[in-house]
């Protein structure tokens, strides 16, 4: 009888799907983190310009004893998103002493900067006075709760 003895160095093929296997899982849970860290990237960066947006408007209004009145007039006072023309028509010249006006990184879909200055009417020449409740900047985060920093912006 002939021995039937094996004498191959190679990998069973069961051996090399789950070496592939286990390299797969690994290459996806990377991805995933990879995705996580670049939406924090992100948030930060989103919550550094908030604090770049919200210092000049002070500026602006230690100037000029107002928020600046930008955008169209809804719901008890005037609005502009980092979406509009609004942004870098009106108040990206009203800031430019003070700051370069930045956007969302994405500023497509739902993530775009949002400010509103209250005002008693469409014809106000004056917005954002604390008797008439300050000013808003509202700015979505992907990672953060709650989902939208709303920040209040009083003189």
């Amino acid at each position: 009888m002939q021995s039937l003895e094996r004498n191959s160095s190679g990998f069973t093929l069961i051996e090399l799907l789950v070496v592939i296997s286990i390299i797969g899982f690994l290459a996806s849970s990377t991805v995933l983190t990879l995705n996580f860290v670049r939406a924090k990237a992100r948030d930060t960066t989103r919550q550094a310009n908030a604090r770049q947006i919200r210092e000049a408007l002070f500026l602006y209004y230690n100037d000029h004893s107002n928020f600046p009145l930008c955008g169209n007039y809804e719901s008890g006072g005037f609005t502009t998103r980092s979406i509009d023309t609004n942004w870098d028509g009106c108040l990206a010249v009203k800031l430019a002493p003070y700051i370069k006006l930045p956007k969302d990184i994405l500023n497509v879909g739902s993530y775009y900067y949002y400010y509103y200055c209250r005002a008693p009417s469409a014809g106000s020449t004056e917005c954002g006075k604390s008797e008439m409740g300050g000013s808003y900047l509202n700015i979505p985060f992907e990672t953060l709760t709650p989902d939208n920093l709303l920040m209040q912006i009083l003189p």
